[in-house]
């Protein structure tokens, strides 16, 4: 069997364990698996953890040391944390002794004093060098020095740049294709924009209102930049974005404050003659009676992409773009998209469902719907409409059990999530409070005297998601025995639950989360099941003692549209 012919549950499972290694490897850390095959590449993609997991060094410390007998040629991989004059000699003379065998460098909580250390004993000396990570100590503010340790690196192509504080970096930009930078200053991303430039991906994250001063204007098209994701108020997007031509860029994500980024974009296409695959465009407005309740009409910006959309993110939709992006027979769908995620501001835009359950006429419809709420009320309503009230079904939901489920993922939260890598077993259950105990013996002893009369009470309440979660949690050896209970009341469930032979009510939307809905798959609806158990598997892939994903950042943009052309 080749590496392409293993069925893809068989290759999730090896990259979780891979994912869950105690101890990655210097010369072979976990992602050096996506460079298999693009196969393997593609599904490496679900997994952006897999890219930052390295092998830590932290100085005097508890973590692991550099090994002192590594005979083998490979380039080394590795991230070195607190990285100061007063903790750092030892082990800094040992690992830029073996400079010459870097391949990817994270320096993470860097102290200023230094960066001329790095400059002095590493120019010239990392031949290797491919990927580069630096982040700056937060409290260094100001001016924090030159660092030109890897101005003269010919392998590096992979830059990230972290810093509250301003430092001249100098390091070879033009051969750059990967670019990271989260500053309050414009410490490289000048340098990287040049008609020259090797860039492909570009990010930059920055909360200064001050617009960007550039120094030098590119006097010609940017040829090769692909994906570009920006993070800035609304003056500095105006000064970075304005002289920009970019005929190659296909991904396009924007968080800003100002409805009038909107325009910009529009020029920016427009100048660049770009066909956007993936367009994200978040607009967080700034709080004001004139702002509150206010929409923005996205429909021109949606004509300028054309059909070439695949995936699409948007909030502050007006209804009449929000029934043109999902309705197959509005003469402006967009045939090829295949992801829409969408920020409505209530359940009132699904008083007309049908747009959202109907296909073209040869079977076209959007693959993946995200509709995201700003409470679980309007998600449970938006909810109901969906998949209930276009049925003529009667199911009731009693607020009381809906506060019992919240109640259930805040206190697993609060309790096991921060906790469960830093404590101890007997310390996590000191901070086990007996105010957050009763909370939870309240809520499932809420739980245990609820008759359910419906399934479909059960997905509608997300219910089975923090009772999975319990029932498999170390807080079950506490007094109150919440894992015992909850493993009762998941039988009891079970029993309710339509089996996966039986044809049991159709749905084509669950909840994701307490203020998500999603819909899945082809126009055949699936069971609701089928539904509850692929909820139940994605709480098991992510109750392993981390936080939950964040929101959609550039890790999830890479991972969601790596494939797309």
């Amino acid at each position: 069997m080749g590496f392409n012919d293993i069925p893809n549950e068989i290759l999730e499972q090896i990259l979780r364990l891979t994912i869950d290694l105690p101890s990655p490897s210097f010369l072979n850390p976990p992602c050096h698996i996506a460079e298999v095959s693009r196969l393997w590449h593609a599904q490496s993609l679900n997994f952006p953890e897999i890219r930052s997991i390295l092998p830590l060094i932290t100085p005097h410390g508890t973590r692991r040391s550099l090994p002192i007998s590594l005979q083998v040629e490979s380039p080394l991989c590795f991230a070195i944390c607190n990285f100061s004059p007063l903790t750092a000699r030892g082990d800094y003379e040992m690992l830029s002794g073996r400079s010459k065998r870097w391949g990817h460098a994270e320096f993470l909580s860097l102290h200023p004093d230094v960066l001329r250390a790095l400059s002095v004993h590493l120019i010239n000396k990392v031949p290797l060098l491919h990927t580069v990570k630096l982040r700056l100590m937060d409290e260094a503010k100001g001016y924090a020095g030159y660092l030109y340790a890897f101005e003269n690196a010919p392998a590096l192509r992979r830059m990230e740049v972290e810093s509250r504080c301003n430092i001249f970096l100098k390091a070879p930009f033009a051969q750059l294709e990967e670019y990271l930078e989260r500053s309050s200053a414009a410490i490289g991303i000048v340098q990287v924009l040049t008609p020259d430039s090797q860039i492909r991906t570009l990010s930059y994250y920055s909360d200064n209102p001050i617009p960007i001063v550039t120094t030098r204007q590119p006097h010609g098209p940017i040829p090769h930049l692909h994906t570009l994701n920006l993070q800035l108020q609304y003056t500095a997007l105006v000064t970075l974005l304005s002289p920009l031509s970019l005929p190659a860029l296909r991904r396009l994500r924007v968080v800003s404050d100002s409805a009038d980024a909107l325009d910009n974009i529009r020029s920016l296409i427009s100048r660049s003659g770009s066909r956007l695959t993936t367009l994200s465009l978040l607009i967080h407005l700034p709080e004001s009676l004139s702002n509150r309740g206010k929409l923005i009409d996205h429909i021109p910006l949606l004509r300028d992409c054309g059909p070439s959309l695949h995936n699409l993110e948007l909030n502050l939709l007006r209804y009449a773009a929000f029934q043109e992006i999902v309705d197959p027979s509005n003469p402006d769908f967009i045939p090829h998209l295949r992801e829409f995620i969408a920020y409505l501001p209530d359940s009132s835009y699904l008083d007309s469902v049908s747009p959202l359950s109907s296909t073209s006429r040869d079977g076209q419809r959007v693959g993946f719907v995200r509709l995201i709420f700003p409470s679980a009320a309007e998600r449970l309503s938006a909810h109901k409409q969906l998949e209930i009230a276009q049925r003529g079904i009667s199911c009731d939901v009693p607020p009381g059990l809906l506060e019992a489920v919240r109640t259930l993922e805040e206190e697993w939260n609060k309790h096991t999530w921060p906790q469960k890598k830093v404590f101890s077993m007997g310390r996590l259950l000191r901070t086990f409070s007996d105010k957050g105990g009763k909370k939870l013996d309240d809520a499932l002893s809420y739980i245990e005297s609820f008759m359910f009369k419906s399934p479909l009470q059960i997905m509608l309440s997300r219910v089975y998601s923090p009772l999975y979660l319990l029932s498999d949690s170390d807080i079950g050896e506490s007094h109150l025995r919440i894992a015992e209970r909850a493993k009762a009341l998941l039988l009891k469930l079970e029993a309710i639950l339509p089996t996966d032979d039986s044809v049991g009510p159709l749905i084509q939307w669950r909840t994701e989360d307490e203020f998500a809905l999603i819909r899945t798959g082809l126009p055949t609806p699936a069971s609701l099941a089928s539904l509850i158990n692929a909820e139940r598997s994605h709480h098991r892939s992510s109750s392993d003692g981390s936080p939950p994903n964040p929101p959609w950042g550039f890790a999830n943009l890479e991972r969601r549209v790596g494939g797309d052309s």
